[in-house]
């Protein structure tokens, strides 16, 4: 499947995203144009004549046209334009000029071509499985029968407020799920870009939010770009409280739902590789970088060889999952900053209720953030029991005992290690 595009369509060379990567990443210096590409601006290496497109490996995929007969004299300049999808039909290739092409792979990247369903039902059915489909409704019914849950879009328009409490929201979901694998999460050194960058890109319909709320509480969050006809997704996060009821699948779910009711014909999932895109995807593609330079000129030519080496190395230990690896060192490097916040929490279950009596027992508001560290613990309950959390009480024994009391079951709960950073 290829895609024709238009410069004018791609969210990353909007002027709202190269103002904001410019004053970000380039001191808000402009970005240089050259005559014979379209779609496109460039930032120059300090030391060599290495010109990077304008976001650099923040898109999540680029497209331009190169006019190669108004390539007049290149010199020894080299210019890198990374994350280009292979499923983009980009023009003029025949015609470089006197500039040559290096296409690195760099990501494999999934997508559904969406003009082949007519709606989420027949999608379902050709994707999953019947068991999977009704294990997929379990999950849902669960998930609503337990909560006040609602799903929220944000395309085109939303509050200031709500915004800046959804990031907020978005930015401890992410760090409490990266803690719990114990990994270094490059994004949210970058949190103050994506903060600026959303919310102008939301009012262009450039981006959108899908917020679930559980009783006003954001539980999933997940950031996506759009261009006319293509949904690209970017960041998704849910709180891992919730894991047992599968927020993240349900999420997707949903967010192809929505896609196919307002007519898009591509849902990109973008960079990254998961079992889900797998199973959900029609297409797989890959992220090139493109790298053209003067073969005729030594110094173009000496750099675009070394920029191709050093791609293809990190590529090979990408498949290597050294990538990994060097995300776990990084955040035992930097115990302050990557642990701070951190929690976590070791419990019985005692089914052996002679041990315990009601006795002496106290009422407890288990929604105050005092008694937040209960809440995978109810949840667990909830989801088990299909309990509505609207029905139960907790009543606390001392300092380490609860009871968790539904409409149909009770639970004590010992606490026997809390752990807060």
């Amino acid at each position: 499947m290829m895609i024709e595009m238009i410069e004018e369509n791609n969210p990353f060379t909007s002027q709202t995203f190269v103002n904001t990567w410019l004053k970000y990443y380039n001191e808000s210096r402009s970005g240089l144009k050259f005559d014979f590409f379209e779609g496109l601006e460039f930032i120059k290496n300090k030391g060599l004549p290495l010109y990077s497109n304008v976001g650099s490996d923040m898109t999540n995929g680029l497209f331009y046209t190169l006019y190669g007969d108004k390539v007049k004299k290149p010199g020894n300049r080299v210019f890198l334009v990374h994350d280009v999808p292979s499923y983009f039909a980009i023009p003029e290739f025949g015609k470089r000029g006197s500039l040559q092409l290096k296409k690195i792979n760099q990501y494999r990247g999934y997508m559904i071509d969406l003009t082949k369903y007519k709606d989420i039902d027949g999608f379902l059915a050709e994707k999953l499985p019947a068991k999977e489909r009704s294990k997929y409704r379990r999950r849902l019914s669960g998930l609503t029968s337990s909560f006040d849950v609602d799903f929220t879009l944000y395309h085109g328009s939303i509050e200031r407020d709500t915004y800046d409490m959804v990031f907020d929201t978005f930015k401890a979901l992410l760090k409490k799920r990266y803690l719990s694998k114990k990994i270094d999460y490059h994004v949210l050194k970058k949190w103050n870009y994506y903060r600026d960058l959303v919310y102008p890109m939301i009012h262009a319909k450039e981006a959108s939010l899908m917020v679930v709320y559980e009783n006003s509480e954001p539980i999933g969050i997940s950031l996506h770009f759009h261009t006319d006809t293509i949904f690209i997704g970017a960041i998704t996060v849910y709180d891992i409280d919730y894991y047992k009821f599968s927020v993240g699948k349900i999420m997707i779910i949903k967010l192809i739902e929505w896609c196919l009711e307002k007519k898009f014909e591509v849902f990109d999932f973008s960079k990254g590789h998961f079992d889900y895109k797998e199973k959900l995807s029609d297409i797989t593609y890959v992220f090139d970088y493109h790298i053209l330079y003067y073969p005729k000129n030594l110094v173009s030519n000496a750099i675009a060889t070394g920029l191709g080496w050093y791609y293809r190395l990190k590529q090979y230990l990408r498949v290597k999952n050294v990538n990994l690896l060097y995300r776990r060192v990084l955040f035992l490097l930097h115990p302050g900053e990557n642990h701070k916040g951190k929690s976590g929490l070791v419990y019985r279950i005692m089914d052996d209720k002679s041990e315990v009596s009601i006795k002496d027992a106290i009422s407890i508001d288990f929604r105050k953030s005092e008694f937040r560290f209960l809440k995978i613990i109810i949840n667990n309950f909830l989801y088990i029991h299909r309990e509505h959390i609207n029905d139960i009480a907790v009543f606390r024994q001392g300092t380490q005992l609860y009871q968790i009391r539904g409409k149909r079951e009770t639970q004590w709960v010992a606490i026997e290690k809390e752990i807060r950073g």
